[in-house]
C-alpha cells in the first residue's frame, strides 16, 4: 500500500513540482497540498496522511504555527520532511530543537538535482519513523552534525570537529572548536557512520579529523592535534592505517 503524504509549500510552481516528483513512485501517494496554514491543517486532519513534507514559511502563517496547531488538536504525530532553503537554515535549526520528535529530513531546495536519490532518502527516512528505527541526522545536506545533549540540539560544522572521546555508559564527548566538549548520549560505534571519512577512528577510545593532526609520533604512537594541548594514543592496527593514509 502507498505511503499516503500531504505536501505544503507556499510557492505555488514548487509545491506541483514536488507533487508531481514524489507521485512518480508508486510507494508514495500524495492525498492532498496545500499553500496556507488553515487549508493544510483541515487536509491533515480529514485525510490522516502517514508523513508531511512542510515548508517553513506559509501563507497564513509558518510550518511551526501548523504543527502546534496540529498538537493542541490532538493530531497523531507522524514523520514530517522539512522544505527549506538554506536561507532559512536557522528556521530548520529551531524546527528540530522544537519538533525532532517527528522532524525526519531536511529537503534543501532545489529538490530536484539527483532527485530519485532524494525521494528515496525521504521515503526511507518515513519507512524508519513508522517502524521504530532510528536514522541518521536530517541534517546532513547541510554539511552539519546534529548533537542532542539533554534539552539542547547544538548543530556542528563537520569541519569544526577536532575529536570525540568515549565518555562510558554509552556516551561520547564531541569537541569542537571554539566550544565545550558535548556530551552525546549515544556510542562512538553509532556516531561514526553518521560524519565524514576524514573524521578518523584511531583507537576504541577516540577518532580525530585528519586535517587536525600537526604531528604522529611514531615511537609513542600518538598524534597531537592542532590547538588541542591532550596527545591521543593510537591502537596498533589504527596506526598502520593511519600511516597509509598519511603517505
Amino acid at each position: 500500500m502507498p505511503i499516503k503524504v500531504i505536501v505544503v509549500e507556499d510557492e505555488y510552481d514548487v509545491l506541483h513540482e514536488l507533487v508531481d516528483g514524489l507521485q512518480e513512485d508508486p510507494l508514495i501517494e500524495v492525498c492532498a497540498y496545500a499553500q496556507e496554514v488553515e487549508d493544510a491543517f483541515e487536509k491533515i486532519l480529514s485525510t490522516r496522511p502517514n508523513a508531511l513534507f512542510l515548508d517553513i514559511q506559509l501563507e497564513g502563517g509558518t510550518a511551526f504555527d501548523l504543527l502546534a496547531e496540529l498538537d493542541q488538536a490532538g493530531a497523531p504525530a507522524i514523520p514530517v520532511i522539512i522544505n527549506t532553503g538554506f536561507e532559512y537554515f536557522e528556521y530548520a535549526q529551531r524546527a528540530l530543537n522544537d519538533y525532532g520528535d517527528r522532524i525526519v529530513h531536511i529537503l534543501q531546495k532545489p529538490f530536484f538535482s539527483h532527485w530519485e536519490e532524494k525521494r528515496k532518502e525521504c521515503l526511507g527516512k518515513i519507512q524508519s519513523f513508522h517502524s521504530g528505527r532510528t536514522e541518521v541526522s536530517p541534517l546532513g545536506s547541510f554539511n552539519k552534525f546534529i548533537a542532542r545533549s539533554k534539552n539542547t540540539t547544538f548543530l556542528i560544522d563537520f569541519e569544526d570537529i577536532q575529536y570525540l572521546e568515549v565518555a562510558g555508559s554509552g556516551n561520547t564527548y564531541l569537541q569542537a572548536k571554539g566550544r565545550e566538549a558535548i556530551l552525546i548520549h549515544r556510542t562512538l560505534e553509532k556516531i561514526l557512520p553518521d560524519l565524514p571519512d576524514y573524521i578518523f577512528r584511531i583507537s576504541r577510545y577516540h577518532a580525530v579529523h585528519l586535517d587536525a593532526i600537526k604531528c604522529l609520533l611514531h615511537e609513542d604512537k600518538k598524534v597531537q592535534l592542532e590547538g588541542v594541548p591532550q596527545e591521543f594514543k593510537v591502537g596498533e592496527e589504527y596506526f598502520r592505517q593511519l600511516l597509509r593514509l598519511l603517505g
